[in-house]
């Protein structure tokens, strides 16, 4: 199921998404971000990952 596929879900039932679910799809968000932001490549240099965000 992807995101748009839960949230629209969540709309539909009228009930929103359970914190615990919320707080597990940031943190993997966040966890993605952090791990394109620390990537290098073979000799390590920061790889250049086009369209992440700065802090």
């Amino acid at each position: 199921m992807s995101l748009a596929e839960l949230l629209a879900a969540a709309k539909s039932s009228g009930r929103p998404l359970a914190p615990g679910v919320v707080s597990r799809i940031l943190g993997d968000t966040l966890a993605g971000l952090h791990a394109a932001h620390e990537s290098r490549d073979l000799k390590g240099s920061p790889l250049e990952i086009p369209g992440t965000c700065s802090p």
